[in-house]
C-alpha cells in the first residue's frame, strides 16, 4: 500500500458513522462502559458495510470473532456484543457454521429511518487501528489497470446539494439507516475506497452509490457518463466458445486466492469451428441483449432473479441442487451448458473468474 493509500484509509478510520440515536453508555452496564468506543466501532463497521455491500442491508454485515477480539480484547468481546444485542442497539441474524459461515448483524429497526452522526474516536484507539490493519491488509488480485482506476476515481467530485435533494426523495428501502449519506460525504471529501475481489472486479463508494444519485458526479467539473454492456458475461462465455477455448494460463497469470487455471479444452479444437448444440441461438440472444428475457419468459421469473441465479445456477454451479434456470438454459443451449460443465470440472468458480476479470 503506497503512502497516499495509506494516508486514505487512517482518513477513513478517523472518521466514525454512527446512528444519532446511538449512545453506547446508555446501553452498558458499568463493568463495559470502559469500551464505550469498542462499542461505537463495532456500530461503525456494521453501518459502513452495509452501504458498501446492498446484500448486507437485508442479509446482515457478516463480522469474524478473530478480528473483533483484536479491536474490541478477547475478554470483553463477546459480552459487549451479546450485551448490546439484550439491550436491542443491534441484531444477530443468520446462522452460524464453525470455519465457514460468521454470524451476521444489523443496527436495530429503530435506527433504520435515523439519520447518521459523525464521531471522532481519540487518537491512541486509531493507532492501535492502523497497526491492526496494517497487520491484516492484502492487495488481493490488484493488476496495473486496477492502479489507474484508484488514480482515475481521484478526480471524482460530486454536485453535493443537488446528491442531498436526490437523498431526500429515496424511499427508505433505498437508504437504510442513511447509507447514502455515509457515501456522498465520502466522495465529497475525496475520502474514496478502493477494494478489489478474489474475481478482479472493483467496488468502491460510486459502484455503492444508488443509481439515481450518480448523475451528480463530475470529472474535472463535467457530468460522468455511464455505460452498460448488455448480457457482458453471456458475451464473454460465447468469445471463448467461438475461439474454442478459455484464456489461457499465461495470460492471466497465476494468482494464489483465485480458482485452478484450466488449460484451454481440447472438446472444441478441431478445424473447422463446429458449434456446440444452441451456440448459435445462444450468440443470438447475447447479442441483441435478450438472453436474460428468454430465460424469464421460459421460467416465470423476474429478469434480476434470472441474472442473478444464472451466474449461481450455471456459471458457477457448486454441489447438486434443483434450479429452473440451470434446467432451461440446459433445454436451451445443451452445448454451452456442456462447455461450462467441464470447463468448471476442476473448480466451480473458475468460468466466473475468468468472465468476470477486468482485460
Amino acid at each position: 500500500m503506497d503512502s497516499t493509500s495509506h494516508g486514505r484509509k487512517n482518513k477513513r478510520l478517523a472518521t466514525w458513522w454512527v446512528p444519532s440515536g446511538f449512545h453506547p453508555q446508555d446501553a452498558l452496564p458499568p463493568r463495559l462502559l470502559v469500551h464505550c468506543r469498542s462499542a461505537m466501532y463495532l456500530m461503525h463497521t456494521i453501518i459502513t458495510r452495509m452501504a458498501h455491500r446492498k446484500k448486507f442491508r437485508t442479509t446482515g454485515v457478516p463480522l469474524k470473532m478473530e478480528y473483533l477480539r483484536k479491536v474490541i480484547g478477547r475478554k470483553a468481546c463477546l459480552p459487549l456484543v451479546n450485551a448490546l444485542i439484550d439491550k436491542d442497539e443491534i441484531r444477530r441474524v443468520g446462522g452460524y457454521l464453525a470455519g465457514h459461515y460468521a454470524y451476521h448483524y444489523l443496527p436495530a429497526k429503530r435506527y433504520v429511518s435515523q439519520p447518521l452522526r459523525q464521531y471522532s474516536p481519540p487518537a491512541e484507539f486509531l493507532e492501535r487501528l492502523s497497526k491492526i490493519h496494517a497487520q491484516t491488509a492484502k492487495s488481493r488480485n490488484r493488476r496495473a489497470i486496477h492502479k489507474v482506476w484508484e488514480k482515475w476515481q481521484q478526480h471524482l467530485e460530486i454536485e453535493f446539494d443537488q446528491a442531498q435533494a436526490a437523498i431526500a426523495r429515496l424511499p427508505l428501502e433505498s437508504n437504510p439507516y442513511g447509507v447514502q449519506s455515509l457515501l456522498i460525504d465520502r466522495i465529497r471529501h475525496g475520502d474514496h475506497r478502493f477494494t478489489v475481489d478474489r474475481f478482479g472486479r472493483v467496488h468502491n463508494d460510486i459502484t455503492c452509490l444508488h443509481r439515481s444519485l450518480r448523475s451528480t458526479l463530475r470529472m474535472h467539473g463535467k457530468p460522468v457518463q455511464g455505460v452498460d454492456i448488455v448480457n457482458s458475461q453471456p458475451g464473454m462465455l460465447a468469445v471463448m466458445i467461438s475461439n474454442r477455448s478459455g484464456h489461457r494460463p499465461g495470460v492471466l497469470g497465476h494468482r494464489e486466492s483465485g480458482p485452478s487455471r484450466r488449460p484451454p479444452l481440447s472438446i472444441y479444437d478441431g478445424t473447422p469451428f463446429t458449434p456446440p448444440e444452441g451456440f448459435e441461438e445462444y450468440t443470438r440472444l447475447v447479442t441483441n441483449g435478450g438472453l436474460y428475457e428468454h430465460l424469464a419468459d421460459v421460467t416465470g421469473l423476474g429478469r434480476r432473479q434470472v441474472k442473478k441465479g444464472l451466474l449461481r445456477d450455471v456459471f458457477g454451479k457448486k454441489g447438486e441442487y434443483p434450479s429452473p434456470i440451470e434446467d432451461e438454459f440446459r433445454k436451451s443451449f445443451p452445448g454451452v451448458w456442456a462447455f461450462i460443465r467441464r470447463y468448471n470440472q476442476d473448480d466451480h468458480a473458475t468460468l466466473l473468474w475468468y468472465t468476470l476479470s477486468p482485460c
